[in-house]
C-alpha cells in the first residue's frame, strides 16, 4: 500500500502541490503571451502587460522590444523559481519517507550520479530546443 505523503509532511506537502499548480498556472500564461512579446502578434493580452512594457519604456527606456523580452524574462524566472520549489519540496518528502529503505540498500555512487546526470542533461537538452525554437522564430519574423 502506498504512503500517504500529505500525512507525511503536510506543510512540505502543500507547499510542494501550490508551487507546482503556480507553475503550470504561469507555464500556460507565459505561452498564452508568448506571441505577443516575442512576436508582436496583436491579440487580446491582458492590460496589465502593456502597462508593464510602456513603464518600462518610460521609466528605464528600453525599446519596446526590450521591454517585451524583459517581461518574458520575468515571468519565466518566476516559472522556474516555483518549478525548483516544487521539486525541491517533493523530493524532501521522498527522501523522509525512503530514508530507512537507502540505509538498509547499498547503491553504487557512480550509478546514483549516472542518474542525476542524466536528468541534468534532458533538462539542458529541453532548455536548448526551447531557445533554438525561440531564435529561429525571430529569424523568420525579422527575414519577414
Amino acid at each position: 500500500m502506498e504512503i500517504d505523503r500529505y500525512e507525511r509532511n503536510n506543510k512540505v506537502f502543500l507547499l510542494a502541490m501550490i508551487s507546482m499548480i503556480t507553475s503550470l498556472t504561469l507555464l500556460g500564461f507565459i505561452l498564452y503571451i508568448l506571441p505577443y512579446l516575442m512576436f508582436d502578434w496583436v491579440y487580446n493580452v491582458p492590460e496589465f502587460i502593456a502597462a508593464w512594457e510602456e513603464w518600462f519604456v518610460d521609466n528605464y527606456n528600453y525599446s519596446n522590444h526590450g521591454a517585451r523580452r524583459f517581461l518574458l524574462f520575468l515571468f519565466v524566472l518566476l516559472d522556474f523559481f516555483c518549478i525548483i520549489v516544487a521539486y525541491l519540496t517533493s523530493n524532501t518528502i521522498e527522501k523522509q519517507i525512503f530514508k530507512s529503505e537507502i540505509q538498509s540498500t547499498i547503491i553504487p555512487t557512480k550509478k546514483n550520479n549516472n542518474v542525476d546526470s542524466e536528468g541534468l542533461n534532458l533538462s539542458l537538452k529541453i532548455i536548448f530546443i526551447i531557445f533554438i525554437v525561440l531564435f529561429i522564430g525571430m529569424f523568420f519574423q525579422w527575414l519577414f
